[in-house]
């Protein structure tokens, strides 16, 4: 169906002619859209990460500083 779909768009739009092209081009097009997912995810990913050693760090200073007030 989402073939179908964005088969209809370029065919609609004109620029194409020839079911095999029209096939061939959404075919790249998804395949576009799909990369271009993964790379925010990838993106979305490496910030959370790094979110996360910073907050591990924090909280690792704090306990230290915590362990430092017992002594």
């Amino acid at each position: 169906e989402i073939l179908n779909t964005k088969m209809r768009e370029i065919r609609d739009s004109g620029r194409i002619v020839g079911l095999d092209r029209i096939a061939v081009m959404a075919a790249l097009n998804m395949a576009h859209e799909l990369l271009e997912q993964k790379n925010n995810k990838d993106d979305y990913q490496h910030a959370i990460s790094k979110r996360i050693r910073a907050l591990q760090d924090k909280i690792e200073l704090a306990l230290n500083q915590g362990n430092q007030l017992e002594l």
